[in-house]
């Protein structure tokens, strides 16, 4: 550090003794690294002079400042007067423009909310979508119970029934998101952390409406979970026990599945056991007696529900006399051999009121199209639904099977349209995309190519079904009253584009009318 200066080197040698100035020396405006003191002294006129001495390791130039009156504040001796002086000048005009800025953002947070309400209905950011004619038209805001406001997108998830695999069923958590309609479990490498995985996919369903977690649990091969559980014999084997005996069994595997969270059962099989065919060879029938199977497909079905699990009777119109539809086409007798024998298991099963059938990919002369198996079939469809009420759910075997895909040439995608447009409540697709599978069916209602109206139809009886299973909200499937009077739940994003609907307080959604109102 240099030494301190004398008083006549700062001042200067030679200096007038009228001066009023002192020099200091000056470190570039840096307080750092300075000592400075002061010295006053008197000139040889009399007059008093400030002199300021500054050490500093920088290095320095020399500025002059006025000498301040006796009684001025010390910080004029810190800095620059003209500086202050500046400040003063633009002080009014800063207020000004700060009073400006705070007006015009104030103004603009205030009319944003009510454009956005007056604009989508909700006070959340809106992504614009295409949507239907029927769903364009209606401007009813959106609620989570009332397909009618739902998008034709959302209608197309919960309209789809996807699989995954047993050993990684977490791959369902991306599908749950997108508020798909089923997750069916395929395979046997079940893991015992399986009822974790399926409680997070449960989870991660939007605004309250968890997916159908299926499983096929028809004993004997088709079991996917019997290294968790415990193993059950085959159908073959089960027809032989008593009525009771089945349907106390079927409870107590019930309870089994429901604590993993599985809530519906592929099962139990109706068809026929016809020796010689493809059912036949893997023990997969109860009995060739079509009294006999319709006893213990009731008993079955009863012993499930009472755990509260959703039995699935299938596979209708009746597989006992086809060929494997996993790799091609497959027939059956015709409809008139057919209510004889092989409806007869599903029509005891229907007269109990069973919630779910599922449909197999099966021609029959007089109950399906030429070269149209019953699920894909419009005729077999208003068949079935005549004789299950309004209220059963109608599931197609998988679409991705050879007897839809290979035999007819096209794909999972198309093949899920046509089977909803026919009248199925669930496409069920196990080897495709799910979100194309989605997309397609969106389209097809966008387009009218399938009827939107009968879309909110399928949705609105799953939701029911879904509300009894304790899946959905109270109300689901139901027309809302809050939302014929403008107050339901707001919406955010959809799931499949980053965002779904979600539901908000009741004061919120009562300010959304307010704000309608007023624009």
């Amino acid at each position: 550090m240099r030494s301190v200066q004398s008083h006549e080197e700062v001042l200067g040698r030679g200096a007038s003794d009228e001066s009023q100035e002192v020099r200091v020396a000056h470190d570039g405006g840096r307080a750092g690294g300075r000592e400075a003191s002061r010295f006053v002294s008197r000139n040889n006129a009399g007059r008093t002079v400030m002199s300021v001495k500054v050490s500093s390791t920088r290095a320095r130039t020399l500025k002059t400042f006025p000498v301040p009156k006796p009684g001025t504040y010390r910080h004029l001796i810190i800095g620059p007067r003209y500086s202050m002086a500046r400040w003063a000048r633009w002080q009014p005009r800063m207020r000004l423009a700060l009073w400006a800025i705070g007006l015009t953002a104030t103004a603009v947070l205030a009319f944003a909310p009510t454009h956005a309400v007056a604009k989508s209905g909700s006070l959340g950011i809106q992504t614009v979508r295409v949507e239907s004619p029927a769903s364009a038209a209606s401007p009813t805001p959106y609620t989570a119970t009332d397909p009618a406001t739902w998008t034709d997108r959302q209608l197309a998830a919960q309209l789809t029934f996807c699989a995954v695999s047993a050993a990684s069923p977490r791959a369902a958590i991306r599908h749950s998101r997108m508020g798909i309609g089923g997750v069916a479990i395929l395979g046997n490498g079940a893991r015992r952390s399986i009822g974790r995985d399926l409680s997070a996919v449960s989870r991660a369903a939007p605004h309250r409406i968890r997916p159908f977690i299926a499983s096929d649990e028809e004993g004997g091969q088709v079991q996917r979970l019997r290294y968790v559980i415990y193993r059950l014999p085959s159908a073959r084997t089960m027809g032989r026990w008593s009525i009771t005996k089945t349907r106390s069994k079927a409870k107590a595997y019930g309870a089994r599945l429901r604590k993993l969270g599985v809530s519906v059962v592929f099962g139990p099989v109706a068809d026929l056991d016809v020796p010689g065919h493809y059912m036949s060879s893997l023990d997969r029938c109860f009995s060739s007696s079509p009294k006999v199977v319709g006893r213990h497909v009731v008993a079955w079905s009863s012993g499930l529900r009472s755990a509260g699990v959703i039995p699935t009777v299938k596979h209708w119109p009746g597989h006992g006399h086809a060929s494997n539809t996993h790799s091609g086409a497959a027939r059956v007798p015709a409809l008139s051999v057919l209510r004889k024998r092989d409806m007869l298991p599903f029509e005891r099963a229907f007269e109990t009121g069973v919630p779910m059938v599922m449909v197999g990919h099966l021609q029959s002369s007089g109950l399906t199209e030429a070269r149209t198996p019953a699920s894909l079939s419009p005729k077999a469809m208003r068949y079935l639904r005549s004789r299950v009420g309004p209220d059963t759910v109608i599931v197609t075997d998988s679409l991705s099977m050879g007897a839809t895909t290979r035999a007819l040439g096209i794909g999972s995608s198309a093949a899920a349209v046509r089977a909803l447009k026919a009248g199925a409540d669930f496409a069920l697709v196990c080897s495709a995309r799910p979100e194309k599978v989605i997309s397609a069916v969106a389209s097809a209602i966008r387009s009218g190519r399938l009827s939107r109206k009968q879309a909110e139809a399928s949705v609105r009886r799953i939701l029911r079904l879904k509300e009894r299973s304790g899946l959905a909200p109270r109300g689901a499937g139901r027309s809302s009253a809050r939302a014929a009077h403008g107050v339901q739940a707001g919406r955010e994003t959809d799931p499949l584009s980053s965002g779904g609907p979600t539901r908000r307080s009741t004061r919120l959604a009562s300010l959304t009318g307010h704000l309608q109102a007023l624009t």
